[in-house]
């Protein structure tokens, strides 16, 4: 009926109702308080304002709104030094061997032994003195307070708290005939929340809060039956703003003595600490991003016989407008170098402290980019594409069209932004090479790649993405099979955006930025590295990341063969492979590296380019390649009852850097990418899905409690299951501690481990990592003897994704019940109740690894998902 139709809904979770938190230590933790409360209205129908307009046969309106109140729980496990370790004592395992010593000490001095009887040994060594920056900073690191596991008291304290949230979503929607010809079209879309984080420790914290906003004018033109324009005008905006709890407030840094940072209120806070067998912390990066885009589109359907066609067009322009300082107090990396024992220059194992090391206050990497915080960046983005849908005859149809996309690479209004020119043979040139790179601004020329252009890359605009699809019932066939098949090209255009922002923004000579390691000649300090790193590179090439200004951005091409079988009215059968293959992804190198074999303390003084700090290279040319075969059984709703159920059987591999939305990972060994081939981050070897529906024979139409108060107690009775299991991602282990840099080379962290089965030369433990198809225990995830620190000066032969990821199973269950009451038939209102369980078995699911070669984690799970919640939502529509 044409008429007002409107709904109210609520939704309620609290966690009175739902299990523990899985405790990855094996101690029972308490339940953290939250809840989320979640409701809503909607509105719609003919537009009609009482003596003023009547638009009941040509004016509709549609309005939802949604607010969600949400206390978000908290439950985080981390390692937090000892009350022994926070006053320079670490316990020795053995009361006659020392592990620690005196940082650039000539003859490896160890530092004292002292009797302490609350090691097992009886015996620790006490560092010091201890650096006054690391002392003030150890104020804001939390004592234990859980008992840790194993012999170093991993995963010693556990944050529990619950963090707000609040959200609005707001949409609404006019339609307007004009006459049989023309239709209009208005839509605004809202959507903002705000909500408080939390990072490792109660009082390392922030606030975020988004606001995305679209409105959409559209015109539909019916000329003739057969032939339809549909134009838009579309413009979007969003805006994400990040706070730390310190920002405007306090100053840590400079508090603790450390200098060289951002002076800005915006950014006070903590300097980022980090470490292979801590915890570490730093604040929230204060930013402010505000992205806009306005889009002109036009598409157009023309019906001819046996041929659906549609041509179109658009065009978009884009602003990416970001305030920031990228990272304004500093990140400070310590590994336990600086304590170990060197023979050689090479660290022994099962020496050094990465925490002695902060205590001594020397840092084995320092780095920092702040400066001009403004960027704004401009593209366009032109796209034009035809297709034709041809049904050739009854049992075969075409689908056949081809779509171009040309993208600009973003501009900066002032230019402030920056690239390295890089010698495309620096591979084969013998170090040192000071003449291998040069910086360049927008519009200058480079010694090795020529002219560069405003947006110093060049724009890739051969994207030319054919599509092509089939459907085939072939004759004489029973059961009744349809075969489907299909190709198609996609293009990843965003990637210049990224490149932008993330590679050339925030650099030299607009911002302060570079990045250093130790050495004894110039050894960091936490209280003056930052200062170190800016006053002491005078000449040299600041820049710590640059693109290749050819970059191409990544194509995937996409294959399809599927069949559907029709064995009766009820049940259906589909069988389906999927293949892609991508090409020009993402290579990201760290091409200004020392000699493999370097001294780990020499490595800042030997990089290859002299007159450059070490920086990261971004270029296209990896590739990956995906197959999957997935089988499909449906049952139709028929007798109160559906079902359907999915296996995927599938494998991703590939080379490149940054695929899937994973962290970018840099390549091991500079020029030897076909070493970084394996499994990819996302890849699910094994995928298992079932939905039902099932209707409680009761009720109108049903077999028991047709009429009466039998009815409505009984009747419309519905319950829903969703049920996974998947094996899990796979993982990769790095090398961490002392050994981070145990090629010499500098390879900003990235290097991997030996893995004994590949290599029988590794001395001990053999043997698959992986123990079984799904894990081990938390405390004991994956087999750590079968990896070993590679050969001093060497890398790594692990393949990446060597550790297979933890499965997990989750069952979802609903029951819900509908009612209809008071009015006639067309007027009738309706009630729905809804009882969810997420989770519904209870089952723990890991989601992360430790996976840092010599971490106290190694081996170990991190954390685990939610265990099981429930909800309860009422919704009426009158």
């Amino acid at each position: 009926m044409n008429r007002i139709r409107f709904g109210f809904y609520d939704r309620y979770e609290n966690s009175a109702f739902d299990a523990r938190p899985y405790s990855i230590t094996g101690v029972e933790s308490p339940k953290v308080g939250h809840y989320d409360n979640r409701f809503g209205a909607n509105i719609g129908g003919p537009l009609t304002i009482p003596h003023i307009y009547n638009g009941s046969d040509k004016t509709y309106f549609f309005v939802n709104y949604q607010h969600e109140n949400e206390q978000t729980a908290v439950n985080t496990f981390s390692t937090v030094p000892t009350l022994d370790e926070r006053n320079g004592l670490f316990c020795l395992a053995n009361a006659g061997v020392p592990t620690l010593f005196v940082p650039f000490s000539a003859t490896n001095t160890p530092f004292p032994t002292v009797a302490n009887t609350n090691c097992a040994s009886g015996a620790a060594q006490q560092i010091g003195p201890i650096n006054s920056s690391a002392q003030g900073l150890l104020n804001f690191i939390p004592t234990p307070n859980i008992a840790g596991t194993g012999p170093n008291q991993a995963q010693n304290y556990l944050l529990q708290a619950a963090t707000p949230l609040s959200s609005n979503i707001l949409n609404v929607h006019v339609l307007h005939t004009i006459n049989a010809n023309f239709n209009v079209q208005v839509g605004y879309n809202y959507n903002g929340s705000g909500s408080n984080t939390l990072g490792s420790f109660a009082q390392v914290g922030g606030t975020q809060s988004t606001r995305n906003q679209n409105l959409d004018l559209g015109l539909t033109q019916n000329w003739t039956p057969s032939f339809v324009n549909d134009s838009h005008i579309n413009y979007s905006r969003s805006r994400l703003q990040i706070l730390s709890d310190n920002s405007f407030v306090n100053d840590i840094a400079s508090q603790v003595g450390i200098e060289g940072g951002s002076t800005d209120a915006i950014d006070f806070g903590y300097p980022g600490l980090n470490f292979t067998s801590f915890s570490g912390f730093g604040d929230p990066v204060p930013s402010l991003t505000r992205n806009q885009t306005l889009r002109f589109l036009d598409t157009v359907t023309f019906v001819h016989k046996k041929h659906t066609m549609k041509f179109g067009g658009e065009v978009r322009r884009i602003q990416l407008n970001t305030d920031t300082n990228p990272n304004p107090r500093g990140q400070f990396s310590f590994t336990g170098l600086l304590t170990s024992e060197l023979v050689n220059g090479t660290p022994v194992a099962g020496t050094g402290n990465d925490f002695a090391d902060f205590l001594l206050g020397d840092p084995y990497s320092a780095s920092g980019r702040f400066g001009i915080t403004n960027d704004y960046f401009r593209s366009w983005d032109f796209i034009a594409f035809a297709q034709d849908d041809w049904r050739i005859n009854s049992r075969f149809t075409l689908l056949y069209g081809m779509r171009y996309e040309a993208v600009t690479p973003p501009v900066e209004i002032s230019n402030h932004i920056s690239n390295i020119d890089l010698d495309p043979n620096i591979l084969n040139i013998a170090p040192p090479c000071p003449t291998c790179a040069a910086q360049v601004l927008p519009g200058a020329t480079g010694p090795f790649s020529g002219q560069y252009p405003q947006a110093l890359v060049h724009g890739d605009y051969g994207n030319w993405a054919p599509r092509i699809g089939v459907a085939w019932l072939p004759p004489k066939i029973k059961p009744k099979t349809v075969v489907r098949a299909g190709y198609s090209i996609f293009y990843n255009e965003a990637a210049y955006n990224t490149l932008a922002t993330n590679y050339l923004a925030y650099q030299p000579p607009f911002a302060t930025s570079s990045t250093q390691l130790t050495t004894p000649t110039e050894p960091l300090v936490l209280q003056t590295a930052l200062l170190q790193i800016q006053n002491g590179n005078a000449g040299r090439i600041l820049n710590t990341t640059a693109v290749n200004p050819f970059y191409r951005d990544g194509r995937a091409q996409i294959w399809t063969l599927g069949t559907e079988t029709t064995f009766s009215r009820n049940w259906l059968l589909d069988l389906t492979y999927t293949g892609t293959k991508g090409d020009n992804l993402d290579i990201l190198r760290a091409p200004n590296r020392a000699p493999p074999g370097t001294n780990p303390l020499d490595t800042q003084a030997e990089l290859k380019i002299p007159e450059a700090v070490s920086f990261l290279y971004d270029q296209s040319g990896a590739h990956s390649i995906y197959n999957a075969l997935q089988v499909r059984v449906i049952h139709r709703f028929t007798h109160g009852f559906s079902f359907q159920g999915i296996y995927t059987f599938s494998k991703s591999l590939d080379n490149s850097s940054s695929i899937g939305g994973t962290a970018p990972t840099v390549v091991q060994q500079d020029g030897n990418v076909a070493a970084e081939y394996g499994l990819s981050p996302f890849d699910i070897r094994h995928q298992l899905r079932f939905f039902s529906v099932y209707e409680l024979p009761f009720g109108e139409r049903h077999r028991y409690a047709t009429h009466g108060w039998e009815e409505h107690l009984f009747g419309n009775w519905r319950l829903n299951n969703v049920i996974t299991w998947q094996t899990g991602n796979p993982f990769t282990v790095l090398l961490g501690g002392n050994a981070a840099n145990n090629s010499g080379t500098g390879s900003n962290f990235s290097e991997r481990a030996d893995l004994c089965r590949l290599d029988g030369d590794c001395e001990g433990a053999a043997g698959n990592p992986n123990f079984g198809i799904c894990g081990g225990s938390s405390l004991s995830f994956f087999n750590t003897s079968a990896f070993t620190v590679p050969a001093t000066g060497t890398f790594g032969n692990e393949r990446r994704g060597s550790v297979e990821g933890p499965c997990s199973f989750t069952w979802n269950f609903s029951l819900a019940k509908g009612l209809l009451f008071g009015g006639s038939r067309e007027r009738q209102h309706r009630v729905e109740m809804r009882w969810e369980v997420q989770n519904l078995t209870n089952t723990a699911k890991f989601t992360g690894l430790g996976t840092t070669f010599g971490s106290t984690l190694f081996g170990r799970v991190t954390s685990a998902a939610s265990m099981r919640t429930m909800d309860v939502m009422l919704r009426f529509n009158f």
